[in-house]
């Protein structure tokens, strides 16, 4: 429940210029707006990535850290950083947040999340969390071999399960959400391209 709880909502202003939005897209720039209740946008940019194939160049046009899990050199995705402004690629990704892509939720799982009021493990940072993935691999392992780390990170690695197993799950992006699949929430199938 706590989950973006932190967010103001939506500026009503926002809220009624987007079916005029969707009409625009669809209509008068021919451009193929997607959409899922109950999902977040994330988990519809992470599904059409997957379900497109892998020869389609894809690109992530965001500067959210969470979408740079999903960039992935073999299936051609890439994310162009508003923020940065670069195009991400896996070796872009690592070497701005510290670790490959696929490890991000690991990552802010440990670490936390502010903007999403993912609460992490109380008292590992940010780097402490880039070194235990990099000595480790992933959470799984991390908690399989606490046994090996200091006392004092034991404890709150120990402390704060619940919290990064329940952050990691947060923060990995659905990619199964069958989106091109579903014409009720697409127009156009063909226009994908």
């Amino acid at each position: 429940p706590a989950y973006k709880g932190n967010r103001p909502p939506p500026d009503p202003a926002y809220s009624a210029v987007m079916p005029a939005m969707r009409r625009l897209l669809k209509i008068a720039l021919k451009i193929p707006f997607y959409e899922r209740i109950y999902f977040e946008a994330d988990d519809v940019v992470g599904s059409l990535c997957a379900e497109l194939p892998d020869t389609y160049q894809k690109i992530i046009c965001s500067p959210d850290k969470d979408l740079m899990q999903l960039v992935n050199d073999e299936r051609h995705i890439s994310q162009w950083d508003t923020g940065w402004p670069m195009f991400l690629i896996e070796r872009n990704v690592e070497d701005k947040i510290g670790v490959p892509p696929r490890a991000i939720p690991d990552l802010l799982a440990l670490m936390g999340d502010p903007v999403d009021n993912i609460p992490g493990v109380a008292g590992i940072g940010r780097k402490q969390a880039v070194n235990l993935i990099t000595d480790f691999g992933g959470l799984d392992a991390i908690y399989t071999y606490r046994g090996e780390l200091p006392a004092r990170t034991r404890t709150l690695l120990e402390a704060g399960r619940e919290n990064a197993f329940l952050g990691r799950t947060l923060a990995t992006i659905k990619t199964d959400l069958n989106i091109l699949g579903e014409t009720s929430t697409s127009n156009n199938r063909k226009d994908y391209r």
